[in-house]
């Protein structure tokens, strides 16, 4: 249709339905979310509420958006080129809702809202489209020495964006009841059979007892048997991060 009910922002977030426009339609929504984020960094508390018209759309732009999926007869430049798109729009949005969190003074993520949200946003600790030697030709990584510290330093949406964004979502929440499956669904993440993964798990672990101290130390018991685990991570950087992680209280009393 050519006319538009006030508030409503489908115009630009509207997923592609055919191949030949999906393309189209990230790139206007990774415009759409950069001014979400613009905007809500400079109006801050009074900005959040507009996040009601559009949290169905990062919730879907979350789980389902699959350029690859979408374009099966495209070149492999464009493939990469839809790729890396897709991956900044998906960094974008989790960007957008850091900002939400984070200036969320009057309550607007009720229970209602992180129901909502958990799956998405913790899911993306596995989001490695295409593996890590994928991720380096793609962004032109090369590690300087034998360590995968030095890939993960580099890796933007869970190191640099969805890190302090799950951070903050605890923050900002507030409560134990639902910090109790936000920290189970992270925790699950490191059993995943990527280093990666379990690495970024494991940071975003260390940032809720950076963020919130002693208030989740309540969490302890049922983090325990996570972490026993990966103490004998075989990967040697995981294991050290695990040594880290765990709180300086617990381990003095073992």
């Amino acid at each position: 249709s050519s006319t538009l009910p006030p508030g409503d922002v489908s115009f630009v977030l509207v997923l592609g339905k055919e191949d030949g426009i999906a393309q189209m339609e990230i790139s206007r929504s990774l415009f759409f979310y950069r001014l979400l984020v613009m905007l809500a960094e400079r109006l801050k508390s009074i900005f959040v509420p507009f996040f009601g018209y559009v949290l169905d759309h990062c919730i879907l732009h979350l789980s389902e958006c699959r350029l690859e999926s979408r374009q099966p007869r495209t070149s492999k430049d464009k493939q990469v080129e839809a790729e890396t798109l897709r991956l900044e729009l998906i960094s974008m949005i989790i960007n957008a809702l850091h900002k939400c969190f984070l200036y969320d003074a009057e309550g607007f993520v009720n229970h209602d809202k992180f129901d909502k949200l958990l799956h998405p946003l913790v899911n993306q600790l596995e989001n490695l489209d295409g593996g890590v030697e994928a991720f380096q030709e793609r962004a032109k990584v090369i590690p300087h020495r034998s360590s995968f510290l030095a890939l993960l330093s580099h890796i933007p949406i869970p190191q640099e964006t969805l890190i302090p964004c799950l951070g903050q979502l605890a923050v900002t929440v507030a409560s134990d009841t639902l910090w109790r499956p936000l920290n189970y669904q992270v925790l699950m993440k490191t059993r995943n059979q990527s280093p990666a993964v379990r690495f970024a798990a494991l940071k975003v672990v260390e940032e809720f007892y950076v963020r919130l101290g002693e208030e989740f130390l309540v969490l302890l018991p049922e983090t325990i048997p996570f972490l026993a685990e990966l103490m004998e991570d075989t990967s040697i950087e995981v294991e050290a991060l695990t040594q880290q992680v765990l709180p300086a209280k617990h381990r003095g009393g073992q």
